[in-house]
């Protein structure tokens, strides 16, 4: 009835009682509307102070609590001392609804020594925030020192909305769960319970398998820091972004993790590392795991690739005689002694390298890379000038190989023939490789052909060689050195 009166009034100052009257029935959202109007109209009203408490006061009522703070800061240096203890009671809600339980009974405290008593609504705010503190029996003796029972004060009903969640949560009834929360913050839910309600609906709906939509609200949660729950939220954050394979990300959560003491989640940060291309970092972890354990094996052998694909062979060849050592029968160990025996040749180690190859042919005669191996032997050999004993290698080798290894085993022993100075065994196996002008060995078995010959005591027949290779029309060192020979031996 004042309000339709107050309408009816001009003047801009009517336009505050009009608020005034939509505030002391508690709409708040009509209030807040029309305490903007009076202050945007009236900055410099004689309300203008009152306006912006009970504006602010509208604001924590609505759970707009970044606008109230923001107002509150900016009226607390120059309000007029007759609004003091409204604005001590505003604090105190704003407090509050912060989840500053430990600011609410200071400030209630001085409220009291103001006033001399408290009104029912702030005796249940300093219980409330007692309880929140774990000062449970404390809240009880209040309440019931001033009247009232504290078994029907302590009870909140949206907390008992959400213990019941959790308890379906827990019987496995996820999209129960789910709705329930979701009628929850239908409803509205109040600020100090909106990060549970959050986390609580993203892990129903991550259990459930709803997994982006989980993320979205387990992150709002984790926006908010509750420690109660907040490792188990980067658990699933983490899970999530690894079922994407969403490698940076799952770093991003499991880092946050103590993961020192669980297998499980050490070996999804080392995956996730490795899979984003910090390798160094994924092999640190993997070797911490290479101890006795469900992933010891597996471990091993990710660093002994990760080692190997780094060109880390010293570092391999230590890790590698461990693993072998460690798990003789591994399924993996051919694979291993194979890239030992490549690991040792790369790092100059010839001696520890045939050792390697030798170990390979007598555990797998039949092995994959036998025949592989074999020929880095032959070649290791002939570095050691072992040439007696390598050719009955090499000419083992000759009947089981096609194409240009079979080119490259006739380039071999034509060598080898040619330091030991048979020369006829050795043009054989040159001559050879003349039958594929394509071929890589062409240019070199021609001259080597040639060279032979003049060994033999035959100029005019390697000369025929050489220029053979001068006429074919490629241009390598072979061609030129068939060149310099020609010079030689017309000038003769």
């Amino acid at each position: 009835k004042a309000r339709d009166y107050f309408a009816q009034i001009e003047g801009q100052e009517n336009a505050f009682l009009v608020a005034d009257t939509f505030y002391q029935e508690k709409k708040w959202q009509q209030a807040l509307s029309a305490f903007l109007k009076y202050l945007n109209t009236t900055p410099q009203g004689q309300y203008i102070e009152e306006a912006k408490l009970k504006l602010a006061s509208c604001y924590i009522e609505t759970n707009q609590i970044e606008f109230a703070e923001k107002l509150v800061d900016e009226i607390s240096g120059s309000l007029n001392l007759k609004f003091q203890l409204d604005f001590l009671r505003l604090t105190i809600k704003l407090a509050y609804k912060k989840g500053n339980w430990l600011k609410v009974v200071e400030d209630i405290a001085q409220l009291k020594k103001q006033t001399g008593t408290l009104d029912q609504e702030y005796l249940y705010l300093l219980a409330w925030s007692q309880v929140k503190l774990g000062k449970e029996s404390e809240a009880r003796n209040l309440l019931e020192e001033a009247g009232l029972n504290p078994d029907e004060v302590l009870s909140d009903p949206e907390n008992e909305k959400i213990s019941n969640v959790i308890n379906i949560l827990q019987s496995g009834d996820y999209s129960a769960a789910i709705s329930q929360l979701q009628k929850l913050i239908a409803e509205g839910v109040s600020p100090e319970n909106s990060a549970i309600i959050h986390f609580l609906l993203g892990k129903a709906l991550y259990l459930e398998g709803n997994l982006q939509e989980a993320s979205q609200y387990l992150q709002k949660a984790v926006v908010a820091g509750n420690k109660d729950y907040l490792e188990e939220a980067y658990f699933y954050l983490g899970d999530i972004a690894y079922q994407d394979e969403n490698w940076s990300e799952a770093v991003q959560w499991y880092q946050r993790l103590n993961t020192q003491n669980n297998l499980d989640l050490l070996w999804r940060l080392a995956t996730s590392l490795q899979k984003s291309g910090k390798e160094d970092q994924a092999l640190d972890i993997y070797k911490k795991l290479q101890g006795d354990n469900a992933y010891s094996e597996r471990a091993g052998i990710i660093v002994l690739e990760s080692l190997f694909n780094q060109k880390k062979y010293q570092d391999f060849l230590q890790e590698a005689t461990r693993y072998l050592k460690n798990y003789p029968n591994s399924t993996q160990s051919e694979e291993i002694i194979y890239m030992t025996a490549w690991s040792a040749y790369y790092v100059g180690d010839i001696t520890q390298a045939l050792e390697r190859i030798s170990l390979y042919q007598d555990r797998y005669p039949q092995g994959r890379y036998f025949d592989e191996l074999e020929s880095l032997a032959i070649d290791l050999m002939i570095v050691q000038k072992n040439y007696q004993n390598v050719l009955p290698k090499l000419l083992n080798l000759e009947n089981k190989l096609k194409g240009e290894k079979l080119e490259y085993t006739w380039y071999r022993i034509g060598s080898v023939y040619l330091k030991i100075e048979e020369y006829d065994r050795a043009a054989f196996y040159f001559e050879k490789l003349l039958g594929n002008k394509n071929g890589k060995y062409y240019t070199r078995g021609g001259y080597l052909m040639g060279v032979c010959l003049e060994y033999l005591d035959q100029p005019k027949a390697a000369l025929k060689f050489y220029q053979q290779m001068v006429e074919s029309g490629l241009k390598d060192e072979w061609v030129d050195n068939s060149q310099k020979r020609i010079s030689l031996l017309t000038e003769e």
